[in-house]
């Protein structure tokens, strides 16, 4: 996907379908129900930096933040499950990993805290009695 962000004919017009694609990646469904484990959340993010270099507003990816966010509170309704828990650690290292790519761009400041804001309410919501 970040070859096709890149590509001169691209339009910042397909940018929500691009971060929809890649909220599709993070809850996929796997037939083994494994989490990521091959930097494919790093890999992501590079999509997401081209889009940054075409033009593509903060705004944007705030609010793909947040609907990414969603499935770390997930718990709260659906319980807890092994396809949920692996959705959630999938979530939390693409947020881990997007808070420090804008860090060393010196890029969006309000998209990093409220990514430390989701990942601190996750923690407390799942490890806090």
């Amino acid at each position: 996907m970040t070859e096709v962000v890149k590509h001169p004919a691209f339009s910042l017009d397909s940018a929500d379908d691009c971060l929809e694609a890649i909220h599709c990646c993070l809850i996929k469904e796997s037939i083994d129900m494994s989490a990521y484990i091959d930097d494919e959340d790093e890999r992501l993010i590079f999509a997401i930096e081209a889009l940054l270099d075409k033009g593509m507003g903060e705004h944007a990816l705030l609010d793909f933040v947040l609907e990414a966010s969603q499935v770390i509170y997930d718990f709260a309704e659906k319980g807890f499950t092994t396809e949920l828990f692996r959705k959630r650690i999938n979530a939390t290292h693409f947020l881990k990993s997007l808070y420090f790519r804008l860090a060393f761009r010196n890029e969006g400041a309000k998209v990093r805290e409220t990514i430390l804001h989701v990942l601190e309410k996750g923690h407390h919501q799942l490890y806090t009695p």
